[in-house]
């Protein structure tokens, strides 16, 4: 009787692998793989993110044959394709302007500049994510005082206080918008190319000097990209929910990672976003009371003639 129960278990696993599709995302420049590119099915209107060892697998659980699938990774031309049949490995187009060279214009002196997109700090929000997390938010650093510099460094800011060890370094994309002033959302990219960022603490800081990004005149979006990662940055907690009699029940939550602090629209410079991947755009991010929000982000610059 056991061997016939294990006999039903490998067949059962070689049909689920028989029907799963695996794909590997390279750079077909580098023939390097892309980690965690973005996957949208377009048929079904989800989206998830590969490894972080670019693969993806497609199952009978989440896409049908004949599914519509689109591809994306920042500095790269996006990839169209039906559900494949088979496992295959795709090669993704860096932008063909990207592999011209670029002349680094150095910049003299060494005074440097802040600029934040909160007036008074203090933590005013958290944003978070359950256990199938994937979220873009982005805050708008509009440029007041046409400040000209080099971008040093961007940071921003995790809740830990009640995140267990296994949640405090779930990695995030970083990405660097233009803000477009005609739409008055998020542009096109200023920097072609994503910044995987794992957190080593509370405070989280980005070196971007090597970039040698000028700091546009109308502001800088800063785009935080929230994506499941895997089961190991997941955390399980319990939440007391209270019944209209006055009893209570405990809930078992799952989150992902650490929350991001936010500020709120009273001490909030600029603007903040969120992106609906099923409807593919950008939207005003506000909380739960429809209070305007945006992730805390502080740029250091340093000033040029």
């Amino acid at each position: 009787m056991l061997i016939t129960r294990l006999l039903f278990v490998l067949f059962i696993q070689n049909v689920v692998a028989a029907n799963a599709q695996t794909i590997t995302i390279i750079a077909a420049n580098t023939k390097e793989t892309l980690p965690f590119a973005t996957i949208q099915n377009l048929t079904a209107q989800w989206t998830q993110v590969g490894s972080e060892n670019g693969v993806f697998t497609f199952t009978e659980a989440n896409s049908k044959a004949g599914d519509s699938i689109l591809i994306s990774y920042t500095g790269y031309l996006p990839l169209r394709l039906v559900k494949p049949k088979v496992g295959i490995t795709l090669n993704m187009e860096p932008l063909p302007y990207l592999l011209q060279l670029v002349e680094v214009l150095p910049c003299k002196g060494n005074k440097k500049v802040v600029l934040r997109n909160y007036q008074k700090n203090k933590s005013d929000w958290g944003l978070g994510s359950n256990e199938d997390a994937l979220s873009s938010w982005a805050a708008y650093i509009p440029n007041t005082s046409k400040v000209r510099g080099i971008i040093i460094s961007i940071h921003y800011t995790l809740n830990m206080s009640s995140t267990p060890k296994n949640g405090r370094t779930a990695p995030f994309k970083i990405r660097l918008l233009r803000y477009n002033e005609t739409t008055n959302l998020p542009g096109d990219p200023l920097l072609y190319k994503e910044l995987l960022v794992y957190p080593t603490g509370q405070k989280v800081e980005i070196d971007v000097r090597n970039e040698w990004l000028r700091m546009p005149e109308n502001g800088l979006v800063i785009v935080i990209d929230y994506f499941y990662a895997g089961e190991q940055y997941v955390h399980t907690h319990k939440v007391k929910q209270f019944k209209i009699d006055g009893s209570s029940i405990d809930t078992i939550h799952k989150s992902y990672g650490a929350s991001i602090k936010a500020v709120r629209a009273d001490n909030m410079i600029g603007k903040g976003f969120m992106f609906q991947y099923k409807r593919n755009e950008w939207n005003t991010l506000n909380n739960s009371q429809n209070q305007k929000l945006a992730p805390k982000i502080e740029l250091s610059l340093k000033l040029c003639d």
